[in-house]
């Protein structure tokens, strides 16, 4: 697990100011399928930079091997001539997702590793070249990111907690991401903000823990807690899809699985004070333009 401190690029200090902020979530793109909506994703990313959103990535950015795929090609023995044909593919569809995410550099928490990636032969991934190019931290499996608000000029300060994750497992109901965000939260303590891909679901669900506060007499305080399913940019069913020059549905339209929604959330924090305490109000908007 990594745990990072967020420094904006953009300010000069080690804090955000005493204002809201937009973060906006981006993985499960899945470059390279036939499935992959680059057009929203584009719509997306520029809704992103107009509305000055920090992004942070949740894996799946290209649409290749999954841990089993890599094992086997691993044990294929190939030419050097192979691998080279397959890391050059992946240099271009890389490329591609680089021209789309450009006007974002400066703007990242960190990204994530997912399940699909490749990896290169002269070392490094898919995921690790991307991060290298955005400058920003790799994550790896799953991270906590602490960001710190102050207000200079009333000298408050206030600390929120990101706990992300590609994801696992699987399930094809409304409800399975948000269980495991669910269990995931019981023991994340720390966590404000769950975040959560993979199962290519866009949503989000605020809970409310309780805690008591003040020393000299008890109050009662309410913590929300935002658990998000971060979206997805992959078509589940496509009139006239085509494998091997024949008509052949995705592993969504093979597997009888429900259509998604495409698109992602988009979570606010807004720092406040109040009854003598700092805190900070969540708010999540689905988006799908």
């Amino acid at each position: 697990m990594e745990l990072l401190d967020f420094l904006p690029k953009q300010l000069k200090t080690r804090y955000l100011p005493w204002s809201p902020i937009k973060i906006m979530p981006l993985g499960d793109i899945q470059l390279g399928s036939q499935g992959c909506d680059v057009d929203r994703l584009q719509r997306h990313v520029d809704w992103g930079v107009r509305n000055g959103v920090y992004f942070i990535g949740m894996g799946d950015y290209s649409d290749f091997l999954s841990p089993s795929n890599r094992q086997r090609l691993r044990g294929a023995s190939l030419y050097d001539t192979a691998q080279q044909l397959i890391d050059e593919w992946h240099l271009r569809h890389l490329d591609q997702l680089k021209d789309i995410l450009a006007p974002t550099r400066g703007r990242w928490i960190g990204l994530l590793e997912g399940h699909h990636f490749h990896e290169f032969d002269a070392g490094g991934t898919t995921d690790t070249l991307l991060a290298e190019y955005l400058g920003i931290p790799f994550l790896g499996t799953c991270a906590i990111v602490r960001l710190n608000f102050r207000d200079e000029a009333n000298k408050r300060s206030v600390s929120a907690h990101i706990w992300a994750h590609h994801g696992e497992g699987s399930g094809a109901t409304v409800a399975a991401p948000f269980n495991k965000l669910e269990r995931a939260s019981s023991f994340v303590e720390a966590a404000d903000v769950l975040l959560m891909g993979h199962y290519h679901r866009a949503g989000a669900l605020l809970i409310n823990k309780l805690r008591v506060a003040g020393h000299s007499k008890p109050r009662l305080r309410h913590r929300t807690v935002a658990l998000v399913a971060t979206g997805s940019f992959l078509k589940g069913y496509q009139q006239g899809s085509r494998a091997a020059g024949r008509a052949s549905g995705s592993y969504v339209e093979r597997g009888i699985l429900p259509p998604t929604a495409l698109g992602n959330v988009v979570v606010t924090l807004t720092p406040r004070h109040a009854d003598s305490e700092d805190f900070f109000d969540i708010a999540c908007t689905t988006m799908s333009i």
